[in-house]
């Protein structure tokens, strides 16, 4: 396989892509034997997903390194819902902070490095979808936090 081959093919894989039900047309991020909508056992076809959605659910966990410093980390998932898919998925770590505001906020599909993943030189890197905010976003959310820090005096 020629270089350009392989990247066109790598380029394919890092695409937003789904699978869509061929009896009801729901998407899955899995390939699934039958519909989870349907149980329709129809053959799936690959669809692109949206380019992003709205956020319906978030929860915001711990994730500590066992390091020297013992650092801790917020991990936020999110279930944004766009028109035929329900998609769970991790927020971007830039946007970690901002998970209070983020509640019915639109947020984009993202692809983003898995970390720790690929350590071993021969491994390949893999990715991940992630939902994370647009500048706009970040921008109000920010600006309300600063002005409710500035009501309480903090």
């Amino acid at each position: 396989m020629t270089p350009s081959a392989l990247w066109r093919r790598r380029t394919l894989a890092l695409q937003r892509t789904a699978w869509r039900c061929g009896a009801c047309g729901a998407l899955s991020l899995v390939r699934r034997l039958a519909c989870r909508s349907c149980a329709s056992e129809a053959r799936p076809a690959a669809a692109r997903l949206p380019d992003g959605g709205k956020v319906a659910a978030l929860s915001v966990g711990g994730a500590a390194f066992e390091k020297l410093d013992q650092v801790s980390i917020a991990r936020v998932a999110v279930l944004l819902e766009a028109p035929g898919v329900s998609a769970p998925c991790l927020l971007a770590h830039s946007d970690a902070d901002l998970a209070a505001g983020l509640r019915q906020a639109w947020l984009r599909f993202a692809v983003r490095r898995m970390p720790g993943a690929g350590a071993d030189a021969d491994a390949p890197i893999a990715y991940t979808f992630k939902a994370a905010a647009d500048r706009p976003t970040r921008q109000r959310i920010q600006s309300s936090q600063r002005e409710r820090m500035k009501r309480n005096g903090t």
